[in-house]
């Protein structure tokens, strides 16, 4: 009968995609997604951002991807640290190489209120999910559904006091103490899979002229912007004549390409105060680069710290 052909056909087409939408949960976390070429943005807000009459920003990113005993796993620069991590359901991992061996970095699965050991800051051993539906209001909008996080300190004035995430989207307020009080960071920009979230305030990303490039392309052009026009000036500390890098990525995570690498630049230290809008613009060359995948990563040489730093992915087709 056509309606049973019908239906049988129907059936097996949503066991089928059932299995895909399993396999696809169990690899990635709604609340953190990993997928290389994602970054977020936060600022310092608060007292501390009052006080200081100028922006400090930090930077998430997950950089790219490898692969540990058959397992694939993610390199994200997370407020200043590096971890290798990886997804399994609402758990996230963190590869420990010299071990070689796991830790629960975060767990957005947990039972409210049931403590979970982490690995995501050496000043906070166990965490908990204080909350899944709370409400919060940022830089980009207002939130429901924010799943709260607080973290036990282990050391004296310094670790992470809560976090606040959202689905879809991942972090969305970091909060950590020192011996000067607390300091909170907002996010004001993210670039999440093809999506783009953006208070039009304060931003900084890279972009390429193609995220392909086929056989007899010759060069590669990388831009940088920095945006800020929220009434405040960012500053910016230069300890050379050099203002920004790039640099071009292996699968193997070797540096094939450093655009700064042979040139020389004037010994001056620099400040500025910026405001407005700044690009730069790279012409990268490619006819030394073998077919394969890669990572574009530009940042602000700026002292200290890589405060100002994303990357792209990009792929060089068979010549």
């Amino acid at each position: 009968m056509p309606g049973t052909r019908t239906f049988i056909r129907d059936l097996i087409v949503a066991l089928l995609c059932g299995l895909v939408f399993a396999q696809l949960a169990d690899a990635q976390s709604a609340h953190f997604p990993l997928q290389p070429g994602n970054v977020w943005t936060y600022r310092l807000a608060g007292r501390w951002f009052d006080r200081m009459q100028t922006i400090e920003l930090r930077i998430v990113e997950v950089v790219r991807e490898d692969t540990f005993g058959g397992r694939q796993y993610f390199l994200v620069h997370f407020f200043g640290r590096d971890a290798w991590l990886r997804a399994s359901g609402e758990k996230i991992l963190a590869y420990q190489p010299q071990e070689q061996s796991e830790r629960t970095w975060i767990d957005f699965g947990a039972p409210e209120k049931e403590t979970f050991e982490t690995a995501l800051q050496p000043c906070n051993r166990t965490a908990r999910v204080e909350q899944r539906d709370s409400k919060h209001s940022g830089p980009l909008g207002e939130f429901t559904n924010v799943l709260l996080i607080a973290f036990d300190p282990s050391c004296a004035d310094a670790g992470i006091t809560h976090q606040r995430w959202v689905a879809g989207l991942g972090l969305i307020e970091h909060e950590e103490t020192s011996i000067a009080g607390p300091q909170r960071y907002e996010l004001v920009h993210a670039r999440v899979g093809l999506q783009e979230f953006n208070t039009g305030e304060l931003s900084f990303n890279v972009s390429l002229d193609s995220p392909v490039y086929g056989p007899g392309a010759q060069e590669m052009f990388v831009r940088l912007r920095l945006s800020n026009s929220t009434g405040r000036p960012v500053r910016l500390v230069f300890p050379s004549g050099q203002s920004y890098d790039v640099a071009i990525r292996n699968e193997k995570g070797e540096r094939v390409y450093v655009w700064s690498a042979g040139k020389a630049f004037p010994a001056i230290f620099r400040t500025e105060d910026f405001a407005g809008e700044r690009n730069y613009a790279v012409a990268v060359p490619l006819s030394g680069l073998a077919p394969g995948k890669y990572v574009a990563e530009a940042w602000l040489t700026t002292e200290g710290p890589r405060k100002y730093a994303v990357s792209a992915p990009l792929e060089i087709r068979g010549r």
